[in-house]
């Protein structure tokens, strides 16, 4: 083929290097590697093959299936094509998008498409069959469907011609074979042509072995994100389920002791439980509310003294029934944040605090400057986390509680990293705990 003309010779190598171009930047993408491919072989006068197609090969169920061909079904269309090369298309524009969607609907294609072959059911002679056991190019001279040893849907691809059938090998293992032709214009198929065919399989090889391996990893990745949704549903029911069913049981009690009585003091007192639980409840939606969801922060102007005093107000409750000693080292000053959101960030480490906090425990709560930080620490006396836990108690749905989702420190975590702060956690067991909050100095301090 290039004996004689080194124009010819030129040409092939510049095919090549476009391919190899265009194959790194759709090297994630199996449909642009095929397209880039196919392209580049069909490129009118450059390897001189008239059409082509990809089989990739399914190792699972051992088939091959028809993914792409590029080329005119007959002789009209191969002249209409030849027309629109001769009128001077340049090889980078064959290998635009813009050709897809009319090369994707073509009769061609859409035959190639179709193709299925279970490589089992194959006879040995079968030429399909003796590419996959030699891994060689295999090429036939001067071929005729009516005596050619191929599957019947490849023969209703084929016209009078020489064909090449090309293996697509990755680690010795089958990717998929490369069929092409000289169908229509008869250019010799040569030695060289063959070698040139061969660098473009093992780069298209390569290609697509990435591109194969990225989307099993992106399958796989779907799959866990899939599962860990469905475990976080289930988490999230559970938590809701336990929390809300003592207070109904509590509500259907009472409720129906009023139904069956005309004591007014009973009722009376019924009423004033039923009030406190449906209080109790709304603590628990607002709770869920604040756990799930991650709105956009409102930038105000916010006392951190009074959000924490708010938050220990809520939980006096609590905490006068273990008897914790709240000291109290904070003098107000204003920041930029959300107050909402820093509230949440103050509850979930308080309540912690509380809940871990021994009977007549500690709870220690500073505030300084530190730098361009106010840094606020919140240390209790209770039983600490275990050194192999520590790392763990910031992930979603961690917590060694019987009840509770294990979102509490996974919020305020996010919502302190949302403020361009930071959130430190220091523990030992039966010691205690010490939670450190930095967050920017952003506004007038009193």
């Amino acid at each position: 083929m290039f004996d004689n003309n080194f124009n010819d010779f030129k040409r092939a190598i510049f095919i090549i290097h476009n391919i190899d171009k265009e194959l790194l930047r759709s090297c994630l993408d199996i449909e642009d590697i095929l397209h880039v491919t196919l392209t580049g072989i069909t490129a009118g006068y450059f390897l001189g093959f008239s059409r082509a197609f990809m089989l990739l090969y399914e190792e699972d169920n051992k088939v091959l299936t028809g993914k792409k061909g590029i080329g005119p079904f007959d002789i009209e269309e191969a002249n209409l094509i030849w027309q629109k090369i001769g009128d001077g298309i340049p090889i980078e524009k064959l290998f635009e998008n813009g050709k897809r969607a009319e090369l994707k609907n073509s009769r061609f294609n859409l035959s190639v498409e179709k193709i299925k072959i279970n490589v089992e059911e194959l006879p040995e002679e079968d030429y399909i069959k003796k590419v996959i056991k030699e891994k060689r190019i295999q090429v036939l001279y001067n071929v005729d469907k009516n005596n050619v040893k191929l599957p019947e849907q490849i023969k209703f691809l084929l016209q009078p011609s020489d064909i090449v059938i090309s293996p697509i090998l990755a680690e010795s293992s089958l990717i998929g074979i490369i069929f092409a032709d000289n169908a229509f214009h008869r250019k010799p198929i040569t030695e060289e042509t063959l070698l040139f065919l061969s660098l473009i399989s093992i780069h298209t090889a390569l290609s697509l072995e990435i591109a194969i391996k990225y989307n099993e990893i992106k399958k796989i990745q779907k799959e866990l994100l899939e599962k860990e949704k469905f475990v976080a549903i289930g988490k999230v029911a559970s938590f809701v389920t336990h929390e809300i069913r003592n207070p109904l049981v509590k509500i259907g009690g009472f409720s129906r002791q009023i139904l069956e009585t005309d004591d007014q003091d009973k009722i009376k007192r019924n009423i004033k439980i039923i009030y406190n639980e449906i209080l109790q409840l709304e603590k628990v939606f607002d709770r869920i509310i604040n756990l799930i969801s991650f709105s956009e922060i409102s930038i105000e102007e916010v006392n951190i003294y009074d959000l924490i005093k708010e938050v220990i107000e809520f939980l006096n409750d609590e905490i006068k029934e273990k008897n914790i000693e709240i000291v109290f080292d904070l003098q107000p000053i204003w920041l930029k944040g959300d107050s909402i959101q820093l509230k949440e960030v103050f509850f979930n480490i308080i309540k912690n605090a509380v809940e871990n906090n021994k009977e007549n425990g500690k709870i220690i709560i500073k505030g300084e400057i530190t730098g361009k930080y106010f840094k606020i620490t919140i240390e209790d006396t209770g039983i600490g986390i275990s050194e192999e836990d520590l790392k763990d108690v910031v992930k979603p749905f961690f917590s060694k509680k019987k009840s509770g989702l294990g979102l509490g420190l996974t919020v305020a975590k996010e919502i302190v990293e949302r403020h361009k702060g930071e959130l430190m956690i220091e523990s030992k067991i039966n010691e205690g705990t010490k939670v450190k909050i930095f967050l920017p100095m952003e506004v007038k301090n009193e």
